[in-house]
């Protein structure tokens, strides 16, 4: 091994295995930072800078990651430690969610990682990067609020992705629903459905947005909130967060 290459060799700790948590633009590699008592540091991998953090490469194998995501309170707490990393990493320079729970197994070394996998992280920023999400929800009659935290399971971890909106059976409801669903896609480079949690609940979905579009979205919603109110309807609108819908 040549001494250059030595210097560009990074190996995951002995029995860790690396947790990447964002893909971020170049510019942030070297930063270091703490969340929740772990330790967060953006590496150049490629044309990229990864998020990542070592873990115990015991505690996220494929059968603890199962078990982990059927265990609600310790996956809203990987979940409010996941977002709070990329938010702060977010205030320096444009960073895309890797998915929750995403752990490189395949190699010791981030340097080694396929290439192929490296092209997609970095596709991933350039398209999302620059972008933000908002949550979209409708309910009917007397409901409890949405819960929106921690947000990249309380929201994102429920985004599928849209083949035709479903606006229900009931003919007025189906009609507004459809008419404001129309009204604001048009700002959306990209949609999710939200797979509904509670019964009240007629309509969910996420865009993926340019921020110049937000305060249009915003205003276009609230134009049909009348209309909603007369049906028994309420329309809540999340965000805007960064995209972890479309991660």
């Amino acid at each position: 091994m040549t001494k250059a290459r030595a210097t560009a060799v990074r190996l995951a700790p002995a029995g860790r295995a690396v947790l990447v948590l964002g893909i971020a633009a170049p510019e942030l590699a070297g930063r270091r930072f703490t969340i929740d008592g772990r330790r967060i540091s953006a590496t150049r991998v490629g044309r990229v800078a990864l998020l990542v953090t070592y873990v115990e490469r015991d505690a996220y194998t494929a059968e603890a990651l199962e078990e982990l995501r059927g265990d609600d309170e310790r996956l809203a707490s990987e979940a409010r430690s996941y977002q709070r990393a990329i938010e702060r990493a977010a205030v320096h320079a444009p960073v895309a969610p890797a998915g929750l729970l995403t752990v490189v197994t395949e190699a010791a070394e981030l340097d080694a990682l396929p290439p192929d996998r490296v092209l997609r992280w970095s596709r991933q920023l350039t398209r999302l990067g620059e972008r933000r999400e908002c949550a979209l929800l409708c309910y009917a009659g007397p409901h409890a609020l949405p819960a929106f935290e921690p947000y990249a399971v309380a929201v994102a971890m429920r985004a599928l992705r849209m083949q035709k909106p479903d606006f229900g059976t009931e003919p007025a409801i189906a009609a507004h629903l459809e008419a404001t669903w129309k009204a604001v896609a048009e700002f959306g480079v990209s949609t999710r459905k939200l797979r509904a949690v509670t019964k009240r609940e007629r309509f969910g979905a996420t865009l993926l947005i340019d921020p110049t579009e937000i305060d249009r979205l915003r205003t276009t919603l609230a134009a049909h909130a009348a209309d909603a109110a007369a049906l028994g309807l309420t329309w809540y609108l999340e965000g805007p967060r960064l995209p972890f819908s479309f991660a």
